[in-house]
């Protein structure tokens, strides 16, 4: 299992309004993230097949992402499925496909999962009292200059947490 198995948050969903393509980069994986035609979420590899323009940087028409420099049209599966400059002559070709990520929309948050047969079948993390009253919400958007693997295991001390950031988990009033 690597950390590519796992889900990561790229974005809030109101962040990802129709029309909107999203840069992100997960593991050194750039990533285009898009609403298809049903408003779901597409994550795509941030680069045109044709010269490696960054897609992101392009525009979302019906569902598809349209590359800003030639203009060729990705659907959601990552496939090329329209070059402008080929016109009636374009044909559908399985080698001109991007790479496509499995997302979830859940709990206000849109995940993306790098692994392409993940050694485990997990969800993202559960919040079972997301919204809940009597709970809140602490999210905390920063960069790290660390690996994963440094800053996850930071943040899984509870104990430093409670003693070097008093109040981010629990206030003495609060009993959840």
């Amino acid at each position: 299992m690597g950390f590519e198995d796992f889900w990561y948050v790229v974005a809030l969903s109101p962040q990802l309004k129709p029309k909107t393509v999203l840069s992100r980069t997960i593991l050194g994986e750039w990533l285009a993230i898009f609403r298809d035609e049903q408003g779901d979420v597409v994550a795509l590899r941030d680069r045109c097949m044709h010269r490696n323009s960054r897609l992101s940087r392009g525009k979302v028409c019906d569902g598809t992402l349209h590359c800003p420099y030639h203009g060729w049209v990705y659907d959601k599966s990552g496939q090329v499925v329209a070059v402008p400059a080929e016109g009636e002559q374009f044909k559908t070709l399985a080698s001109r496909r991007t790479h496509s990520y499995p997302t979830q929309e859940k709990d206000g948050y849109i995940y993306v999962r790098l692994a392409e047969n993940p050694s485990l079948n997990l969800d993202p993390f559960p919040m079972p009292y997301y919204g809940k009253p009597g709970w809140e919400t602490v999210r905390v958007i920063n960069r790290f200059r660390n690996n994963v693997a440094n800053c996850a295991e930071n943040f899984i001390d509870i104990p430093h947490t409670a003693s070097v950031h008093p109040g981010v988990f629990r206030k003495p009033q609060q009993k959840q």
